[in-house]
């Protein structure tokens, strides 16, 4: 057999050099081009991907390592960041999701004497030390849940099943006013209360039980003690619609206003006498405001004249942050009534889309990044256009904003939030997607370096990033409670 020649012969050693030569190679940055595996605390896999793996960048410490680990879902809430940034546990707590939905209506109340409480048989008070407490209806079926803003615990409250409601206010923690149209397009209003269900009996703790009030009650709102401001169809026999204040049941009625207006919206401020009545805004309709006195019928003008006038007011009607079209551009300014003085908050969204903070004197308002569309709030109500928000707080009486969450440093959703709601110690804002009907909650004061709540005396430095800037910049790197702008104070010609 003939000999194989010297040249074969180091061909070949050749190219055994160059299968070992870069077969290490490949195995020494295995770990870099496709991340090891480790476990966490909890048994979680974690993928770990060093930035530097010829040597650290730092003169002491280990190496960067960027942590990338599929989305969790726990307690209730949802981290879809790709790359942790901080404390996730810290993160989650600050914005948690409560439900994906869809949910319809949402209660939340302090109770600290644990008497609402319904969890599994295993629950004790000492370790339920909480002290908000929220419950919310489940579009379609009319379901109740109950949890808590401390633990993860969501229960099923009551299973009485509801299949057409399509709006629900709570009253209180156990009453609730649910409304949907029947198959002639009447509208139809329950009053319902959740009843305990015998000990040791079957199902769920609670069941709905309640009455009908009057067919085709065109907008309603609850007073702090509990009366319902109802705004009724026309009068039979009349041009006009009617302002009706009633108990929680419907019962003992009196009419306090009489309008040829029948798109009335009514908010109580939490005031127990004087109700905000305003006219449904629209981009090329002149929109009012009034006041309306439930016990003397006393009908007053509060905010009169503007295209798309929407208005959210403080508890004694002083202050109000409102929104209006002026050519095509929403507007927000803050407006105080003695002075009859406006801010231009350089701000773009819509009054309905803020809450009052009654012992802060603080707005707190979802604002669009980008741009809002010119036929504006017309188009967002018909569902065309939708927004991914911001939460600013506006102080009404100098006119400062201040940037508290961007939501982009959280979730990946687009949150287009709707019935913006405070908790009564004004520590949790909760609001709902627009989109999804979601139901989500956002810690204000929550401190993500330490997990505790930070006195505003201790807040970060104010920083120096406008709200236009802020509106249309989807950089994940703005901290909470440091982008603050100054007002531009202007009054309506």
């Amino acid at each position: 057999m003939a000999m194989p020649s010297r040249k074969r012969i180091v061909l070949w050693m050749f190219l055994i050099f160059l299968v070992v030569f870069f077969g290490g190679i490949i195995a020494y940055l295995a770990p870099v081009l496709f991340g090891e595996t480790t476990y966490d605390a909890q048994g979680n896999p974690v993928r770990e991907i060093s930035l530097f793996p010829f040597g650290d960048n730092t003169t002491t410490g280990s190496p960067i390592d960027v942590i990338i680990q599929d989305p969790v879902i726990s307690g209730g809430s949802e981290v879809t960041d790709n790359e942790t940034r901080g404390n996730d546990a810290d993160r989650q707590n600050q914005l948690r999701l409560i439900d994906e939905g869809p949910v319809i209506g949402a209660y939340f109340y302090n109770d600290t004497t644990h008497s609402g409480l319904v969890g599994p048989a295993t629950a004790t008070t000492t370790d339920r030390d909480v002290e908000n407490v929220f419950r919310y209806i489940e579009l379609g079926t009319g379901h109740v849940f109950e949890g808590t803003t401390n633990t993860g615990e969501i229960n099923r409250i009551s299973n009485t099943t509801i299949p057409k409601i399509a709006e629900a206010r709570f009253v209180n923690e156990n009453r609730i006013i649910m409304r949907y149209s029947d198959a002639t397009d009447r509208i139809k209003t329950f009053s319902a209360e959740l009843v305990r269900n015998f000990a040791g009996s079957a199902g769920t703790a609670f069941k709905l039980q309640g009455i009908f009030l009057t067919d085709n009650i065109l907008d309603l709102d609850i007073s702090p003690s509990g009366k319902l401001l109802q705004v009724q169809s026309r009068i039979a026999g009349s041009d006009r619609a009617s302002v009706i204040v009633s108990d929680q049941q419907g019962g003992n009625p009196v009419q306090v206003h009489a309008s040829p207006v029948t798109e009335w919206l009514g908010s109580w401020n939490n005031q127990e006498r004087v109700a905000l009545l305003q006219s449904k805004p629209s981009y090329n309709t002149v929109s009012v405001a009034y006041t309306l006195d439930t016990q003397t019928g006393a009908f007053a003008p509060y905010i009169l004249g503007r295209n798309g006038l929407s208005v959210t007011a403080s508890t004694d009607l002083d202050d109000a942050v409102i929104s209006v079209n002026e050519n095509g551009a929403t507007k927000l300014y803050a407006w105080n009534r003695t002075e009859n003085q406006y801010i231009d908050l350089e701000l773009s969204t819509f009054a309905e889309k803020c809450v009052h903070a009654a012992v802060r004197n603080k707005f707190y308002c979802a604002v669009p990044m980008g741009t809002v569309a010119e036929a504006e709030p017309d188009l967002w109500y018909q569902g065309v256009t939708s927004y991914s928000d911001q939460i600013w707080e506006i102080d009404p009486v100098t006119g400062r904003s201040n940037l508290l969450l961007l939501p982009i440093a959280f979730t990946e959703k687009q949150l287009d939030m709707i019935d913006l709601s405070i908790s009564s110690d004004e520590q949790f804002l909760y609001f709902r997607d627009k989109r999804e009907r979601s139901l989500w909650s956002f810690h204000i004061d929550y401190d993500v370096t330490s997990g505790e709540r930070s006195p505003e005396s201790e807040l970060p430095p104010i920083g120096t990033v406008s709200s236009a800037e802020a509106t249309t910049t989807a950089s994940t790197t703005v901290s909470a409670t440091t982008t603050v702008t100054e007002p531009a104070e202007s009054f309506f010609e």
